[in-house]
């Protein structure tokens, strides 16, 4: 069992430079409890299979927006990037994240 508030406790006494959370099936909901508590001094995040949708579109441009240390972000194998992978520069939602990270200047959106 995964505790997200517990989670989210001790990354404010830590320096926290990558952080892998691939295959939690978080959802939505626990994207933003992750996303609030992440440390300014992450630089690789992955979100691969966490069933992130198209909700949390605004919630993850917000934090791109905010973060100035990120590196990588992958939201490989989540609903927001649609069924096929192959298709995803066309997914409107991976467009804008994709703009988002280049406004960002250091983050590669993958």
């Amino acid at each position: 069992y995964f505790n997200f508030l517990e989670t989210a406790k001790l990354f404010a006494n830590i320096v926290l430079l990558f952080y892998d959370l691939t295959g939690n099936l978080f959802g939505d909901a626990g994207l933003a409890i992750i996303l609030e508590s992440i440390p300014p001094t992450i630089t690789d995040l992955t979100l691969r299979e966490n069933d992130i949708t198209e909700s949390s579109l605004e919630i993850i441009l917000t934090f791109l927006r905010k973060n100035q240390t990120l590196q990588t972000l992958d939201l490989n194998d989540n609903p927001i990037y649609g069924e096929n992978r192959c298709m995803r520069q066309t997914n409107k939602c991976y467009q804008q994240l994709q703009e988002a990270s280049k406004q960002n200047g250091i983050c590669e959106l993958i």
